[in-house]
């Protein structure tokens, strides 16, 4: 048996302008939508009776910490990957920041109670451990790694600004890099690695690295064309290169990467 021809014949191009232009129009909305989906996708989102939102930290699961206002106090939030949120209050607290969460879950950062700060840790579970360094006047945690340390500093009677560092177990060390008045950690790595800046007598400001030996390896670094009025250190990866910003003669500011020497 001899088949059609015509049915086994190909496909002949579209001449109709109609059926043209609607082809024409499909192949417009597939790279549109193509193009959106490169795009990735945003989220917006609030916590229940919140007048202003300011995220500050997700971890690899997607769960995302910071604080809100209520037109009243402040309070910390957690927002889950499901879209869920968690109110977090320090005891006693008027405002509570939870500044940043590690991938375990674990959440830092500092409450108020009547003007006076004190640092805080979040489980998992909800319980709330509020800590002070000693002598600490108010207390202000930043930063906490995969292990659970947590960095930040704090201030003390004469309203010196320190550094410390708090371990897993509760262990809270202070410190300063040499030369220091007023030091500000800001992030710490999943080595133990902290970075910050300090100010030194002349009112200059340095970026620093703290090992978590306790040292500080690396002299005290600045920008190239940095004035020294102001350039924050402000995150450090797993691998010790560090970024921020600084500002140039001019008063424009400028991002900056750091790389540690090789060794």
């Amino acid at each position: 048996m001899i088949a059609n021809r015509s049915a086994l014949a190909p496909l002949s191009p579209v001449t109709n302008p109609k059926q043209t232009a609607m082809l024409c129009l499909a192949q417009c909305m597939l790279l549109s939508l193509c193009a959106l989906a490169q795009q990735g996708t945003i989220t917006s989102f609030d916590p229940p009776g919140s007048s202003q939102t300011i995220p500050l930290s997700i971890n690899h699961g997607g769960s995302v910490t910071g604080y809100y206002s209520d037109g009243s106090a402040v309070h910390g939030f957690l927002r889950t990957p499901e879209g869920g949120f968690t109110a977090i209050d320090g005891p006693g607290s008027t405002a509570t920041y939870a500044w940043s969460i590690n991938d375990a879950g674990w959440i830092a950062g500092y409450f108020y109670v009547r003007q006076i700060s004190h640092g805080f840790l979040r489980a998992p579970g909800g319980l709330i451990i509020a800590f002070d360094p000693p002598g600490s006047t108010g207390t202000l945690a930043q930063s906490i790694n995969s292990a659970g340390m947590v960095t930040g500093y704090y201030t003390e009677v004469n309203r010196t600004l320190h550094g410390f560092v708090r371990s897993p177990d509760g262990t809270i060390t202070s410190f300063d890099p040499s030369g220091s008045t007023s030091t500000r950690p800001s992030s710490i790595n999943s080595a133990g690695e902290i970075t910050g800046y300090y100010v030194d007598s002349a009112q200059l400001y340095h970026g620093f690295v703290r090992a978590p030996n306790g040292k500080f390896p690396f002299t005290p670094f600045d920008p190239p064309g940095s004035t020294g009025a102001f350039n924050p250190p402000y995150a450090i990866n797993s691998a010790g290169a560090i970024t921020g910003y600084y500002v140039d003669a001019n008063s424009v500011n400028h991002g900056f990467l750091w790389t540690p020497p090789e060794e």
